[in-house]
């Protein structure tokens, strides 16, 4: 088949597993699409945890008509028993000809496994269409299911002039419409958003996703004395979205209490000198099967963050705008380097254009 043909069905398939993002953890977000005599008879992608996986989804839109198929997936079919059966086993019932996989499974405990067990039955293995593609869309589970560490990204909007607020604070809004749109559709994509307590007491901000057909993330507040205000709009709508404070030893019984009371999970991971031990955290995240965190804020946290390199990804919007001022808030704030050997350097830089505004991401180099 022509290589290109075979670059639509896995971008297909690609976009279909995409809609599983924020979903499916701990699993990774997989999309699988069946073709026969070059056409679509079924697509599948993983919804959730403990549901079916792409591949039996596709099988079962397929029916009868999967044997002698193409099995295009982008992620390595498991081979193992877990909430679900195999999809290995799925597959070889089906009679499936071909499987063109995208990545392998990235989980030591797959090894190739997955591949393995469809060659042994006969069937025709392709990996590494669209490789590359394959391995970002489920970079945070690769990165949680062999360090048992959530995939971290930072982000931040800023004036062209490298200003996140004016010298009174304000900072609505910085960023275009569209620009915040793409924001949320991160929100949309991530198990959990973080940011620090500054930011809630100055933006009292809902930290959610405003999407049509979105999801909420988890909230979770760096909040070192659990000062967050009873008032506030996290507080208010805590029944509706899941939401964590991660506090000190220096917090208030009484103010963990109340907090509580309004349905608020409270965790104490103290830190040196009475804080937060922010590296503690996501390592705490990772132990609730939360695979991915997108920390919004504020400069502190973002500094910390950036200072001890515990982030994986950035996404930084700059706008076409001057704001100026002595005082006005830079978006990274922590001890800095002396020399520019020390910085942190981003790979594989993107820049995304959004309105008037320029998204720029990439990951830090390791």
């Amino acid at each position: 088949m022509h290589n290109m043909l075979k670059r639509r069905y896995m971008e297909l398939a690609l976009s279909l597993a995409r809609k599983g993002l924020g979903r499916t953890s701990p699993n990774p977000p997989v999309g699988a699409v069946i073709v026969k005599d070059n056409k679509i008879i079924g697509q599948g992608y993983h919804r959730k945890a403990g549901e079916p996986h792409a591949e039996v989804m596709a099988i079962a839109e397929a029916g009868i008509s999967a044997k002698g198929a193409t099995m295009y997936v982008t992620m390595e079919p498991c081979s193992h028993i877990g909430r679900t059966p195999p999809c290995t086993t799925a597959i070889i019932e089906a009679g499936i000809e071909n499987v063109i996989i995208g990545c392998l499974d990235p989980n030591p405990k797959e090894d190739g496994a997955g591949r393995k067990v469809l060659i042994d039955a006969g069937i025709k293995v392709e990996v590494g269409l669209m490789e590359e593609e394959c391995k970002e869309l489920i970079e945070a589970y690769s990165k949680f299911i062999t360090t048992g560490i959530p995939f971290v990204a930072i982000k931040w909007a800023m004036s062209l002039d490298g200003r996140i607020a004016t010298e009174t604070g304000r900072s609505r809004w910085i960023s275009g419409a569209q620009a915040r749109e793409f924001i949320h559709q991160l929100r949309n994509e991530y198990d959990v958003i973080a940011v620090g307590i500054g930011t809630i007491l100055k933006d009292d901000p809902l930290l959610t996703c405003r999407i049509d057909g979105g999801r909420n993330p988890v909230r979770a507040i760096f909040d070192t004395r659990a000062r967050t205000p009873l008032n506030s709009k996290i507080v208010k709508t805590s029944d509706e979205v899941k939401t964590i404070i991660f506090h000190s030893d220096r917090a208030r019984r009484e103010d963990i209490e109340r907090l509580r009371g309004k349905n608020i999970e409270t965790v104490d991971i103290s830190g040196v000198e009475g804080g937060i031990d922010i590296a503690k955290v996501i390592k705490e995240v990772g132990r609730m099967g939360l695979t991915s965190i997108l920390v919004e804020g504020g400069a502190r946290v973002i500094g910390y963050i950036v200072g001890n390199a515990l982030f994986d990804k950035v996404y930084i919007t700059i706008s076409p705008i001057l704001i100026g001022g002595r005082k006005a808030p830079a978006p990274v704030i922590n001890a800095g380097i002396k020399e520019l050997t020390e910085a942190l350097r981003i790979d594989k830089v993107r820049y995304l254009f959004k309105g008037d505004d320029i998204i720029i991401s990439g990951y830090r180099q390791v």
